[in-house]
């Protein structure tokens, strides 16, 4: 049991409905928040993947022309080897963009499997608890 629903549940069982629901809903929210911030994330990681993709290929494109240019002595040394490493940063970049976009989407499926796991306490708050004149033992309808 997740600790919103273990909380949700002890506060019920102490007669606590009306804090236990707050809370409930509170928890509901800050997952609500969670979810839209991480799915704004992965929107924005997916237009700086495209973008430097097509960075890189443009570098690409660059790359090749300096080769045979420098192949033919017409750009120095020095020039093509920075374009080189240019464009070895920018596969770099591509690489950790699609790492991020990974780690947020497998974040974003964590953020609704424990907002429906956590929050299945809900059920609980229509709850029928009928003791049973043993203290706090009872049974609960739903």
């Amino acid at each position: 049991m997740q600790e919103a629903q273990l909380n949700y549940t002890a506060q019920i069982g102490g007669g606590n409905g009306a804090i236990a629901r707050r809370t409930l809903e509170k928890t509901r929210e800050n997952y609500i928040t969670n979810i839209q911030n991480t799915e704004t994330s992965l929107q924005s990681l997916a237009a700086s993947i495209a973008a430097a993709e097509n960075g890189l290929e443009a570098l690409g494109s660059r790359l090749e022309a300096a080769r045979s240019l420098y192949e033919a002595g017409s750009v120095a040394e020095k020039d093509y080897e920075a374009l080189q490493t240019e464009y070895e940063t920018q596969q770099t970049t591509v690489e950790n963009l699609k790492r991020d976009y990974d780690t947020a989407s497998k974040s974003l499926a964590n953020l609704r499997e424990n907002m429906e796991a956590d929050l299945s306490a809900e059920l609980i708050a229509d709850a029928v608890i009928t003791p049973n004149g043993e203290g706090a033992t009872g049974s609960v309808q739903v």
